[in-house]
């Protein structure tokens, strides 16, 4: 009887799998190129870095970013070109530099990302790797 039990119990088991790593994520990434913008307040300035979203969801992104900034914090996003001026406030949740020199920036969005922003930045993903610094595309 209680091996009748088990055998029940271990294949109820099995049935269900259990959500790890990108499976208990509420809002998937999606990679992107898109050419984005943060800013941020430094005293009485506003600084800005140019950068390219490396991935994106509802909840938050990662950059690549040329120039440190703060490791934690308030900043501000937002798309380059197209007609969006939207920015959109996020928390900086990383930064680490990279081989290249370059910034590894993760941030939270404090309200999740508008619908319009989220699409231009996945039909983004869709291009050539753009060159940041120069605003062109990287030939592959």
């Amino acid at each position: 009887m209680i091996e009748q039990q088990i055998a029940v119990l271990s294949g109820f088991q099995r049935a269900f799998k259990l959500a790890t790593g990108r499976d208990l994520r509420r809002d998937p990434r999606r990679s992107s190129h898109a050419l984005a913008r943060l800013a941020w307040g430094e005293g009485a300035e506003t600084r800005q870095a140019p950068g390219r979203v490396v991935n994106i969801s509802k909840g938050g992104a990662a950059l690549s970013l040329a120039m440190a900034l703060p490791e934690s914090g308030l900043v501000r996003f937002r798309l380059e070109g197209g007609d969006s001026e939207t920015w959109i406030e996020a928390w900086v949740l990383t930064v680490v530099p990279d081989a290249r020199g370059w910034y590894r920036v993760r941030i939270q969005f404090l309200h999740p990302c508008p619908e319009a922003m989220l699409a231009a930045a996945i039909d983004e993903g869709s291009k050539p790797e753009p060159d940041v610094q120069t605003g062109g595309m990287t030939a592959e």
